[in-house]
């Protein structure tokens, strides 16, 4: 124990210090020193605001938006003055406050209840705890050694921290208070708070250590020893992290700390934890430090794996006081009692997401102690991104998100793998977090390994899928050009028969293998067309003519009907019913299978001793070498019989005439609709089954035509089919669903902000 040097503690008259002439020599003293420190601290800090609300109006994306800004800057510099003194003011009676043992209001009770604070004033809490608390993590040895020396000086027990007029959370509160003399909106009160700590709470160590060095000089526990401190100006640059900074807000780079990061969410959830506490934690008292905290986490870990029952707190208290018995009524020091209570926070979300199968959710469950042990020794856990643990955490879960209990559970599988990976964190994990890096390295060789094999069988599906799309396109597609060519003008059967058949499979194969705008997909549209023109009475009005155009038809359509391997019988029953019809049109008669023919030929039967006329077959004349076209036939080239399936297996493609499906008739656009759209290839869904269940399957492929969607499991098999609008559909009545593919570690921060927020502004 430190020695009193100046009032002895008799505990009689624990205010009569206060009295003396000395001491209030000193604190009057004191006082000046630290209102002319600030002064100059909070001058510079204005001069900031100025120069950020400037460079953010250059910058502004609107007209509005940068008037906002000079408005602003107009706003802080009429209120300048007034803040400043405001604060001074504040300040000054504090240490009057102090000399005179006078109780102070908490700040708490002075804004009444926290379900009566709206979104405003939860923005500014966070901020300004945020800042206390990096404040109080830096400069603890010094406010320790203040306090130290207030309570010697005024013969007082005890000071309380937040009792002491230079402590960081009076003066945080001091400027907030003062601030309010601003008219200006949110945006603008968080860039002025923010600036504050930058210029103001981020120079308090030199202010400490001169407080300390006039108390010391007036005789005040000269012989109190701190850690030794060096402060360089912090002016241009960011403060360095600490236990629980305060939230990010956007400044120019000049000014700023740039954009919103992990450690921003960090400090702001920290900074809502230690809101949430405002008037719960007593304060004084004895508490265990970081090493009792950290021993009691390694036998929890060790006893029955980690499967802790019920509050994790409570559970590691217990376990301090069984190995500490001495200690009695200890608590939890405040820094590692609000990273307990966020670890707690975070896996509370983990144990409730949907997105997570059950089974999963117990594995990953069971390292929340070392987990918690991690963030305790090592607080970049929750700053860095690329920290080995969070990293094996979400890729853990990042694994598990396609996992299917009913298939993918036997020895080798991926629950068995992520059972090993936490067995081994949980017996080998002391205190080197490089067992991480191993253990993460070790799994994703492992999940490689898996990609490699399942790759194949989901590369088969994506093309067989492709395939199938290409050819209903086609086939759509020759249906359209026949339909266009035959105009809805009347055909004799033969005809319809050979163009939706035959012929409809040689435009198919050309699209397939060439596409629907070469040179000899028109040609084949064109002997549609031609042929069609053929068989329409009239059309021989020209006999020659009409002779020199059949001829070139005819072996145009053999050459087709070779493409597409159509059988020489069939080929010559279609070209010798087509001939009928072709010297039907030469004579006027009525073409053959039409209702016309049949009753003409009735009327004819009876002169004909019971048997048909003979119809000549028609004379094609020679056509001259001059006039004779150059072969545009394509050549006869072998139809492909089969084709990879979709699922390994080889399956037939029948290039038969089919309904037409087309594009898909566009449902109402909705968000879903909107969702889907901007879906990637390789998102997880939870879909319905045909069982009755569901099923978890990620995109694979997804048509750029038709918006059709093909989905297999983690190991590649196909396990569904979707249109577009059909799973916008089963997505707007809850049947299906997007599994998030933020990591898990994010969303649980991001969810535990959120709750925070909602429940400081309920």
């Amino acid at each position: 124990m430190h020695e009193r040097k100046v009032i002895p503690l008799d505990g009689a008259e624990p205010r009569r210090a206060a009295r003396q002439p000395h001491a209030a020599t000193v604190v009057g003293r004191l006082r000046e020193q630290a209102r002319g420190q600030l002064r100059e601290l909070v001058r510079g800090m204005f001069d900031s605001v100025d120069d950020a609300l400037f460079d953010l109006a250059e910058k502004a994306e609107s007209n509005a938006q940068q008037s906002a800004y000079f408005d602003a800057m107009r706003a802080v510099r009429l209120a300048r003055a007034e803040m400043e003194r405001r604060f001074l003011d504040a300040v000054a009676t504090g240490f009057d406050l102090l000399l005179t043992g006078a109780p102070r209001t908490p700040a708490a009770a002075q804004e009444g209840s926290l379900s009566l604070v709206d979104e405003e004033e939860v923005e500014e809490s966070v901020a300004i705890a945020g800042m206390v608390d990096k404040a109080e993590a830096r400069y603890r040895g010094e406010l320790h050694a203040l306090r130290e020396r207030f309570q010697a000086l005024l013969g007082r027990r005890r000071v309380d921290p937040d009792e002491m007029p230079l402590a960081p959370r009076r003066l945080c509160e001091a400027f907030r208070e003062a601030s309010e003399s601003m008219d200006v909106e949110l945006r603008v009160r968080l860039i002025v708070l923010k600036l504050f700590d930058r210029f103001v709470v981020s120079e308090l160590g030199t202010l400490y250590q001169e407080a300390n060095r006039l108390l010391v000089a007036a005789g005040v526990l000269p012989d109190l020893r701190v850690r030794a401190r060096t402060y360089p100006a912090t002016r241009g640059r960011v403060a360095p992290t600490s236990a629980r900074p305060g939230p990010s807000v956007e400044l120019p780079a000049e000014v700023g700390e740039g954009t919103a990061s992990d450690a921003a969410l960090f400090e702001t959830l920290l900074a809502l934890i230690g809101r949430r506490k405002e008037g719960a934690v007593p304060a004084g008292g004895s508490y265990w430090g970081t090493t009792e905290v950290v021993g009691a986490l390694d036998a929890l870990q060790r006893s029955a794996e980690a499967a802790v029952e019920g509050d994790v707190k409570e559970a590691l208290v217990e376990q301090i006081r069984r190995i500490h018995p001495a200690s009695g009524a200890a608590a939890i020091n405040r820094v590692d009692d609000d990273v307990i209570d966020m670890i707690g926070m975070l896996f509370d979300f983990i144990l409730d997401d949907r997105n997570l199968p059950e089974p999963m959710k117990a594995l990953i469950g069971r390292l929340q102690i070392p987990i918690l042990k991690v963030a305790i020794l090592d607080k970049g856990f929750f700053s860095q991104k690329g920290h080995p643990a969070r990293r094996l955490l979400n890729t853990l879960a990042q694994a598990a998100l396609g996992w299917d209990e009913r298939a993918d559970r036997g020895p080798g599988s991926l629950y068995a793998k992520i059972e090993e990976t936490v067995n081994r964190v949980l017996t080998e994990f002391g205190e080197d977090v490089g067992l991480f890096e191993t253990l993460l390295e070790d799994f994703e060789a492992y999940l490689e390994a898996e990609e490699r094999h399942f790759a194949l069988v989901e590369e088969r599906i994506r093309q067989a899928s492709e395939g199938r799309e290409r050819l209903e396109i086609a086939r759509a597609r020759a249906a359209e050009a026949i339909a266009e060519a035959i105009a809805g003008r009347p055909l004799p059967p033969v005809a319809r028969r050979l163009l939706e058949g035959p012929w409809h499979n040689v435009l198919v194969m050309i699209a397939l293998r060439e596409g629907e705008g070469s040179e000899r997909w028109l040609q084949a549209v064109e002997v549609a067309q031609r042929l069609v023109w053929s068989v329409q009475p009239g059309s021989a009005a020209d006999r020659a003519a009409y002779a020199r155009a059949v001829a070139p038809l005819v072996g145009e359509l053999r050459a087709g009907f070779s493409l597409v391997s159509l059988h020489e019988d069939e080929a010559q029953a279609y070209l010798a019913e087509l001939e009928a019809c072709h010297i039907a049109v030469l004579r006027g008669r009525p073409l053959p299978g039409t209702e016309e023919a049949a009753a003409r030929a009735s009327e004819e039967k009876g002169g004909q001793d019971g048997q048909a006329p003979q119809e000549p077959r028609l004379a094609v004349p020679e056509i001259p070498p001059e006039e004779e076209t150059a072969e545009t036939a394509p050549r006869a080239e072998a139809l492909p019989e089969e084709r990879l399936g979709e699922d390994g297996i080889v399956e037939e493609i029948v290039l038969a005439a089919e309904g037409a499906a087309g594009l898909p008739d566009p449902a109402a656009r909705d968000e879903h609709v909107e969702r889907l759209e901007r879906v990637e290839v390789g998102t997880w869904f939870e879909l319905p089954d045909e069982e009755g269940g569901r099923v978890r399957a990620k995109l694979s492929w997804r048509s750029p035509v038709t918006d059709r969607m093909v989905f297999v499991n983690r190991k590649g098999a196909k396990v569904a089919e979707r249109t577009l609008h059909g799973l916008a559909a089963e997505l707007r009545r809850g049947d299906a669903r997007i599994l998030e593919d933020v990591p898990l570690f994010d969303r649980a921060m991001n969810a535990a902000v959120e709750a925070l927020k909602r429940h400081l502004t309920a």
